[in-house]
């Protein structure tokens, strides 16, 4: 009976260990631009959902389409129902791992560069992607941005001929994350 008592105490503070190492946000900031020379599309969300694991590298990372929030409701109608169709496809989803893991880089205050490698499934089309990340390690939790391009076309998102000049090709996505917290 010892034995057994021992190694469920062992599993159960490895368990809390790498429970300790995981962190959260239900307040990810994501922001799109798009600059064309007839027109500028930008929307906001402040819902996205974050988990970061610094003991095995695993990063997701989830949002709600109609969350985005533009200053024209208009363009916000438009996005939603003839772009990104959000009652068919309703999240963005991206699941990936950090590259150059070390989760010992985790431990002291300070910044910690890294990209990670996954997949970004958006409007039902999933593609493998590398994004740079630049966490920021505080008491008891994270910060994290990051920065890259989409095009609308990859993820078949049609743009009417009409309306080609004013969506830009390629358009710029910041996720910014004040505070992942332990879980």
């Amino acid at each position: 009976m010892k034995i057994s008592l021992a190694g469920l105490l062992l599993c159960l503070s490895v368990f809390v260990h790498a429970q300790q190492n995981r962190f959260f946000s239900r307040e990810a900031g994501v922001s799109f631009y798009s600059q064309t020379p007839l027109e500028n599309i930008e929307a906001h969300l402040y819902t996205g959902v974050a988990v970061v694991d610094v003991t095995n590298g695993q990063v997701a990372f989830s949002l709600l389409i109609k969350d985005f929030k533009f200053k024209n409701a208009v363009m916000q109608e438009h996005f939603n129902e003839n772009y990104m169709e959000s009652d068919k496809f309703p999240r963005a989803v991206f699941n990936g791992s950090l590259n150059k893991h070390d989760a010992s880089l985790f431990v002291k205050e300070g910044t910690v560069q890294e990209s990670a490698t996954g997949s970004i499934t958006l409007h039902g089309i999933t593609k493998t992607v590398q994004v740079d990340i630049l966490f920021t390690v505080k008491a008891g939790g994270l910060g994290a941005q990051t920065s890259f391009v989409i095009n609308p076309a990859d993820y078949n998102i049609q743009v009417p001929s009409i309306l080609t000049n004013k969506i830009a090709k390629d358009i710029k996505v910041n996720i910014q994350i004040a505070a992942l917290r332990k879980i």
